[in-house]
């Protein structure tokens, strides 16, 4: 993780959390302990948008 207090993070990896799809169960674990230790060191992810 990094020092900073929030983390800019694209969809797909919220995507992959929250679908939990067959054929993604790699990423869905990677992604989910990504979010577990950002969460568990009072990170805040926020997602970025196309428009941005």
């Amino acid at each position: 993780m990094t020092d900073f207090k929030k983390a800019f993070v694209d969809t797909a990896p919220f995507i992959y959390f929250i679908e939990k799809d067959d054929n993604n169960l790699q990423y869905y674990e990677k992604v989910k302990c990504f979010f577990k230790d950002g969460y568990d060191n009072g990170k805040k992810f926020v997602p970025l948008s196309r428009n941005n």
